[in-house]
């Protein structure tokens, strides 16, 4: 009686541990295909700039709102000029004319940006650098904005 116990619980510690190992190997595959999958997506260069240029300025219209209903925050006062309107939510933006060349590391683009209620036009600074963390070498992209009166690159 104890041995067919026995044998029965064996049998099915056997069969747990089989079912396991095959539930991991499909983890695992399921991990490299999604893995495959990300790697072939890609987007051009101007719809890369879009997309980070769309976040920074409603990053910057998101600090303005939260500057005005939190005086202890504070704005740098060229930022808030920006617009001439006090806008919240971008529709959409548009690259409007080529990309400028300034420099290896700098290139500027007049920016459409569309609201609902209105239109305003910024000049989007684009300047790229490359710093190694952990001995790979990674792309940093820093997007700033200026009135198309001006341009001054920092």
């Amino acid at each position: 009686m104890i041995k067919e116990i026995f044998l029965i619980v064996l049998l099915f510690l056997l069969l747990a541990c089989s079912n396991r190992v095959s539930v991991e190997r499909e983890t695992r595959e399921m991990s490299n295909t999604l893995e495959l999958e990300e790697e072939n997506i890609t987007i051009s260069e101007e719809d890369a700039y879009t997309i980070l240029i769309k976040q920074k300025l409603q990053e910057l219209i998101d600090k303005r709102k939260l500057a005005q209903s939190h005086p202890d925050f504070e704005l740098n006062s060229k930022k808030n000029e920006l617009f001439s309107q006090q806008e919240s939510n971008i529709k959409e933006i548009k690259l409007i004319t080529p990309f400028t060349i300034v420099s290896d590391s700098v290139k500027t683009i007049t920016t459409a940006v569309v609201f609902d209620n209105a239109i305003d036009t910024v000049l989007s600074i684009i300047k790229t650098s490359t710093v190694e963390i952990e001995k790979k070498q990674l792309k940093m992209t820093k997007v700033t904005f200026d009135t198309l009166q001006k341009l001054k690159i920092k």
